[in-house]
């Protein structure tokens, strides 16, 4: 959803989900910035919707918010939050002109074949020069970060929702 504009395309295609029997999610337009996530508030405020859950993951960028209708269905919300891998990020050229939308997103498995692996791990969904085989991966200090990353984020998590039980799974695991 761009902006306000978009609000009776989103409406139909809440109704229409809701009569095939499915959920929606709607994700907000990253070059829109604010005024896709104030649009997006406020049809939700509009359709009467109230906040039922939130997903947040430590160690990655993506949250998303779940709203629940008058008449039961499900609305979700998926925003990009402000996270930083710091090997990916310090200096990254995307970065330093204010272009990245992203963060860290967290890791990407690819199917490609370089250097005789057929798997490549990426850092970074816009920067695919950041990509590298799994073995020079896990032999790189991306695991050792990442891990602290959520480590640190889980933490800081819970000491502010002290309700939650589940603890991260590592990437060495």
């Amino acid at each position: 959803m761009r902006n306000a504009e978009d609000k009776d395309r989103i409406v139909r295609l809440l109704n229409r989900a809701n009569e095939e029997g499915f959920d929606l999610r709607v994700l907000n337009d990253l070059s829109s910035g604010q005024e896709s996530v104030s649009s997006i508030y406020n049809l939700m405020a509009d359709l009467k919707a109230t906040p039922s859950q939130i997903h947040l993951l430590a160690g990655v960028s993506s949250t998303i918010s779940y709203f629940e209708l008058p008449n039961g269905q499900k609305v979700g919300f998926k925003q990009i939050r402000n996270l930083r891998l710091n090997l990916a990020c310090d200096n990254c050229f995307i970065d330093e002109v204010g272009r990245c939308e992203e963060g860290y997103y967290g890791l990407r498995l690819y199917r490609r074949r370089i250097d005789g692996d057929e798997y490549v791990m990426g850092v970074c969904i816009q920067r695919m020069d950041l990509a590298m085989t799994t073995r020079d991966f896990y032999k790189s200090a991306y695991p050792d970060e990442v891990n602290k990353l959520k480590k640190d984020e889980w933490e800081n998590m819970q000491s502010i929702f002290t309700y939650s039980t589940t603890v991260p799974d590592s990437i060495n695991a």
